[in-house]
């Protein structure tokens, strides 16, 4: 029986198309890396300043707007870790932690826990932890909000004396409220 010339690229054609269309039938992974950008308020926070020989006083970190960056790898459905670096407007943080998340596709709502510094002199850290939802409308795109606050890992920070500049205590009894909301592509 005689073949015709286009039977075997039609043949091919037809299988690349439905190998196509059964892989975009298939569950995209929910694990995986991912990269966001972040818009986020702070609430304003005191910190007490004792310098020897000086009376205490009271410094006012004030509330503050700014954007920032996160990145993270999803290892499981439900959990991943992330890194971010936040510049507000009164200040830089960067820190890192945890999510647990719903394993749900459009819809996903979760914890967050982690760390957070703000390097002044000296660096204050901070455990945070926060509620987020997430809404992802296409595979690789997800818009996010976050309520979460910060508590300090330390009562007293001490910056050592550096040639002229005297130590200095930070007394710290509590950190700020941070509202984050984001954009975040998923690979």
């Amino acid at each position: 029986m005689p073949r015709s010339p286009l039977a075997f690229p039609t043949a091919l054609f037809l299988f690349a198309l439905a190998s196509t269309v059964a892989r975009a039938e298939e569950t995209p992974s929910l694990q995986g890396p991912w990269v966001g950008v972040t818009l986020s308020t702070s609430s304003a926070f005191d910190a007490g300043i004792r310098e020897p020989g000086l009376n205490q006083s009271t410094v006012e970190y004030g509330g503050s707007v700014g954007l920032g960056v996160r990145a993270g790898y999803d290892f499981l459905s439900f959990a991943g870790a992330y890194a971010e670096l936040q510049a507000d407007i009164h200040y830089t943080s960067f820190g890192g932690g945890l999510r647990l998340m719903t394993p749900t596709r459009t819809l996903r709502a979760g914890l967050t826990a982690g760390l957070r510094f703000l390097p002044e002199n000296p660096t204050l850290p901070f455990f945070t932890a926060g509620l987020l939802a997430e809404v992802r409308p296409w595979e690789h795109l997800g818009f996010g909000l976050e309520v979460g606050r910060a508590w300090p890992l330390k009562d007293e920070v001490t910056r050592d004396q550096q040639g002229s500049t005297p130590q200095r205590t930070l007394t710290l009894d509590e950190g700020p409220l941070r509202v984050l909301a984001g954009l975040t592509w998923y690979f």
